[in-house]
C-alpha cells in the first residue's frame, strides 16, 4: 500500500512540474529582436502580460542561452507576423505595432487608461508618410479620423471615398492603408 501511494505521488509531482513547464513556454513565439546597436538575434518571446507589452522581453535564443531584454534598448521586434517598432511621439518613444508600411505608414499604440478604477488597455493610432519624419495622431472623436485619412489617401479617390462608408470603423484602417500602398 506504502509503495503504491508513494507511485501515484511521485507521478502526480512528475505531472504536475511537467505541466508547471508548459504553462511557463506555452506563451513563447518565434520572433526576433533587433537591437538599438542593429545587432539582430533570433529566438522564442515572451512580450506580453494581460496588460499589454512587457518592459521587458523574454528571448530564448537556445536551451542554454535566454535573455530579459529592456523593451527600451530594442529598436524593433516581430513576435509571429507582428511587427512592433519604437516611434518618436513628440519628445516621448513608444512602442507601437506596425499595421502598414510603405509610402503610408500606420501604427497602433496599447495603453492602459484608467476606466472607473480599473486599468484597461486602449489603443492610439498614428501614420505617417513615407517622406516625413514625424507621426501624426489618427482624430478619433466622432468621424474627424473619415475625413482625415480620406484626405491623407486623396491621390485614390475610390479608397478615401470607400472611408464614407459608415460601417467602416478605425479597425479598418489597416487594411485600407495597406491596400493603399499596394496601388502606389
Amino acid at each position: 500500500m506504502r509503495q503504491l501511494l508513494h507511485f501515484i505521488l511521485s507521478s502526480f509531482l512528475f505531472w504536475y512540474s511537467s505541466e508547471l513547464v508548459k504553462a511557463q513556454t506555452a506563451d513563447l513565439v518565434p520572433g526576433y529582436v533587433i537591437l538599438e546597436s542593429g545587432d539582430t538575434l533570433k529566438g522564442q518571446l515572451r512580450y506580453r502580460s494581460r496588460d499589454g507589452l512587457k518592459d521587458k522581453i523574454y528571448l530564448k535564443i537556445s536551451e542554454t542561452e535566454k535573455k530579459y531584454l529592456p523593451l527600451m534598448s530594442l529598436s524593433s521586434f516581430k513576435a509571429d507576423s507582428l511587427l512592433y517598432r519604437k516611434i518618436q511621439l513628440g519628445k516621448r518613444e513608444v512602442f507601437a505595432k506596425i499595421l502598414a508600411g510603405g509610402p503610408v505608414h500606420l501604427a497602433e499604440e496599447e495603453y492602459l487608461r484608467d476606466y472607473q478604477g480599473q486599468s484597461l488597455p486602449a489603443f492610439r493610432l498614428y501614420f505617417r508618410k513615407n517622406e516625413s519624419p514625424e507621426w501624426e495622431e489618427v482624430k478619433t472623436g466622432g468621424n474627424k479620423w473619415r475625413s482625415q485619412m480620406a484626405e491623407l489617401l486623396q491621390s485614390n479617390p475610390e479608397l478615401a471615398g470607400s472611408l464614407e462608408n459608415k460601417e467602416l470603423s478605425p479597425d479598418d484602417l489597416g487594411r485600407i492603408v495597406r491596400q493603399y500602398n499596394a496601388r502606389k
